[in-house]
């Protein structure tokens, strides 16, 4: 079903790229006023509700913080609202790195993310599934999902490249 040691077709890498850069735009449009009046409009459910209150505090953040100085600001700003309560993060890792750390640490995260893991579809599904819950939640701070997904891609990367070699040295001797 899905072809393990085929590289990623150029234009789903861009376009990924792309949507995943512009995502935090999505979320910022879909909190504001309106996104949320479109939102109850179409699903007869606010967007706190199905969001389990994700919305609340992204506007919090954005609304509230005079300014943000650096990864960790929003958490600290919610730790001080909040105290040591569950509630740290905004719940949107994208967002959180667009106001903590500017759209260029978005563009270069989202485009590194995407460059590793584009030698192949498998690596590059797992790739995209750690964005995407970058988008809905927060992964950035779990060691133990990085250090799976990077050891992941590590093995299947290294998978292509021996089998790349071994049917290189096959394809030689074979002619020769």
């Amino acid at each position: 079903f899905i072809p393990e040691h085929k590289a990623v077709n150029k234009k789903i890498i861009i376009l990924s790229k792309v949507l995943f850069i512009l995502s935090p735009l999505f979320v910022s449009l879909l909190v504001s006023p309106e996104g949320q009046r479109w939102f109850y409009n179409l699903f007869h459910i606010t967007l706190n509700q199905f969001t389990t209150g994700r919305e609340y505090y992204i506007n919090l953040v954005t609304s509230r913080m005079d300014y943000y100085n650096g990864y960790g600001s929003t958490g600290y700003f919610l730790k001080v609202i909040y105290g040591d309560q569950y509630v740290q993060s905004i719940h949107c890792d994208l967002l959180r790195i667009t106001l903590e750390c500017t759209i260029i640490s978005t563009i270069v995260y989202v485009n590194n993310m995407i460059e590793v893991s584009k030698r192949s579809y498998l690596t590059f599904f797992m790739m995209l599934y750690c964005l995407f819950e970058s988008v809905i939640s927060h992964c950035i701070e779990g060691f133990t999902l990085y250090f799976t997904l990077y050891i992941f891609i590590y093995i299947v990367n290294t998978d292509i490249i021996i089998q790349r070699s071994q049917a290189k040295n096959i394809k030689e001797h074979s002619y020769g």
